[in-house]
């Protein structure tokens, strides 16, 4: 895994063998590879989001440049609980007006959360609050200068750049919703996350028996492998 990963830290094989029923420590993993910890936030906010989690949304943007050096502009909402994407768009024109609707396409329905991160950027402006008051949610910007205070979304927007955007080359916007919808698809179904427990976001059956080949599926042309069990 190591050889056909090579951005994969330690804790990230641990998970992949825990899905193919082989229970491994970070530790053992670590006797052949290093991953620094990440330096966390405050000890009261991390309480506030661990205890507020399942009804709690985060928000923020992903700027990305083409071969043609045009600007994109990511706009991502995920949910706490599960560390789920509700809804990304892509624009090369953001405004409040805009990112306002994405508030409204993110929340079809009448689940809402009760709270919505965000930081200062000023294209949250009026028309968004309007919107966002209006479905009953409350959002909290978190201190300039202090990304860590949106930790869950910071670190899902590095794993789009150190495992994903990073090591491809983006010719225009639909090939970036493409790129985004695949590292998304295996994001949610098959990459193993350490807040949960080495479980991925969509919930997938875990194995009952270590018996059969592993066999590894390429993602996003190799750039990553979800591995699995044949049947016998």
């Amino acid at each position: 895994m190591a050889a056909e990963n090579p951005l994969w830290g330690q804790d990230r094989i641990a998970g992949e063998l825990s899905k193919l029923g082989l229970d491994v420590s970070p530790r053992s993993v670590a006797k052949y590879m290093g991953d620094p910890a990440p330096r966390p936030p405050s000890v009261g906010w991390m309480a506030f989001l661990k205890a507020e989690g399942h009804h709690m949304w985060a928000c923020d943007w992903l700027r990305v440049k083409t071969v043609t050096f045009r600007t994109l502009y990511v706009f991502v909402v995920m949910a706490h609980g599960r560390r789920r994407v509700m809804h990304f768009q892509i624009t090369d024109q953001p405004s409040d007006v805009w990112v306002a609707q994405q508030i409204v396409e993110a929340t079809p329905f009448d689940d809402v959360p009760a709270f919505l991160i965000r930081d200062g950027d000023p294209l949250y402006g009026q028309t968004f609050s309007r919107r966002t008051y209006a479905r009953g949610i409350r959002t909290i910007q978190i201190p300039k200068g202090r990304p860590q205070c949106n930790c869950y979304v910071e670190r899902l927007m590095r794993t789009f750049r150190q495992e994903c955007l990073n090591h491809l080359i983006v010719l225009d916007e639909h090939h970036l919703r493409w790129v985004l919808r695949e590292c998304l698809d295996y994001y949610h179904r098959a990459r193993p996350h350490q807040g949960l427990n080495q479980e991925t976001p969509l919930p997938q059956p875990r194995l009952l028996s270590s018996d059969g080949i592993i066999r590894s599926r390429p993602v996003l042309g190799g750039l990553h492998h979800e591995y699995y069990r044949a049947a016998a």
